[in-house]
């Protein structure tokens, strides 16, 4: 039989099979957690390149305080615990924060340690930037912190497909800790969330990037094609979650007009290195991000982040 007679046989063959239905629902969760080990791996450019993707709007830091608000001081760490089985995790409200009791960083897979990385207020709405740090478990335990995660975000209006056990067992990693990034407007959480991970405290940190920064969510209004998750509330500024290196302990954002702004730097649970936040409009695009060590020395200056 020659080749065309062996082409023209499995054409006709594939022509009798049927296709049922794509799984889209298993699609989305299989392809939200590969998207986190993705960022794990590869850094800030891709996910600068993965936020414009999915409806983050990638744009500076501004409106941010360097004092405290009425809810709570930027770097306050709480710790809830979950509720039950299948139950989702406590959220503290926002306002209560104050007088919520410091936990230090916990273990338990179920129990995230949540930290205000920064507030603010934009338009006469107060915001408050979030990381719920949820430890890495065992594979058995996997689908369970999963299902946690997801009724938290399923609560406060978020559309992700619920995930499955499945999913959860293929692509958990003992190494790597969840930490969900959310935006609280007016003391009601948003929509729009995403999770990120990193290595704990004990794992050994990756090569560091010039830019200093590790990794990093954009939060905001939704992509102009309408799809993807509801915005934060709060027009057309968003927030930037972002990871950076150990050793940094100023961060000051320059700005076109040459203003510029210190930013807060926070401790999320046991992951390596701080955290920061940042709120600014599309008319702050083209800033900088700069990182000083404790001695005032320059140590990185980042603009991916403020394109």
């Amino acid at each position: 039989m020659s080749e065309s007679d062996i082409e023209q046989d499995l054409a006709e063959l594939a022509a009798t099979v049927e296709v049922g239905t794509a799984p889209m629902a298993q699609v989305l969760v299989g392809g939200r957690r590969r998207l986190r080990r993705r960022r794990a791996a590869q850094g800030g450019a891709t996910l600068l390149t993965l936020g414009v993707l999915t409806g983050g709007v990638l744009i500076g830091a501004g409106h941010l305080p360097t004092g405290t608000g009425a809810g709570g001081s930027v770097g306050q760490v709480v710790q809830a615990a979950h509720s039950g089985s299948g139950g989702g995790a406590q959220l503290p409200s926002p306002g209560a924060a104050a007088s919520t009791a410091a936990a230090g960083p916990t273990s338990d897979p179920f129990t995230p340690v949540r930290t205000m990385v920064a507030q603010g207020t934009t338009g006469g709405k107060q915001w408050q930037a979030w990381a719920a740090l949820w430890p890495a478990g065992s594979k058995d335990q996997a689908w369970q912190q999963d299902r946690l995660i997801w009724q938290e975000q399923h609560a406060a209006g978020g559309n992700l497909p619920e995930p499955t056990e499945a999913f959860a067992r293929e692509y958990w990693n003992a190494d790597l800790d969840q930490v969900d990034v959310y935006v609280v407007v007016d003391g009601r959480r948003q929509p729009m969330d995403q999770v990120l991970t990193t290595a704990d405290s004990t794992q050994p940190p990756p090569s560091a990037d010039p830019s200093g920064v590790r990794q990093g969510a954009a939060l905001g209004q939704q992509s102009k094609n309408g799809t993807g998750s509801a915005g934060i509330g709060l027009g057309s500024v968003s927030v930037v979650f972002l990871q950076i290196d150990p050793g940094v302990a100023k961060v000051v954002v320059a700005r076109p007009d040459g203003s510029s702004t210190e930013t807060p730097v926070a401790t999320v649970g046991a992951s390596p290195g701080g955290w920061i936040a940042l709120a600014r409009s599309d008319a702050s695009k083209g800033g900088a991000i700069k990182l000083y060590d404790a001695r005032g020395r320059l140590l990185a200056t980042n603009t991916d982040w403020l394109r």
